[in-house]
């Protein structure tokens, strides 16, 4: 018997599924930051080379 049938065979379905839903919910989280972190960095892009201007002066 297999590390995955020893799994499937002691988890209820309901169990398998709030594994699954938490697993979808934090892969959601991370895409969703992500997608905010490049949109962040491309609109504050200018401000890092007046930064790196003044900090170099």
């Amino acid at each position: 018997m297999g590390r995955a049938d020893i799994l499937r065979v002691t988890l209820s379905s309901i169990q398998y599924m709030e594994y699954i839903f938490g697993m979808l919910l934090l892969k959601r989280i991370n895409d969703q930051f992500a997608a905010e972190q490049e949109d962040k960095q491309k609109k504050f892009k200018h401000l890092h080379t007046v930064g790196a201007y003044y900090l170099s002066c």
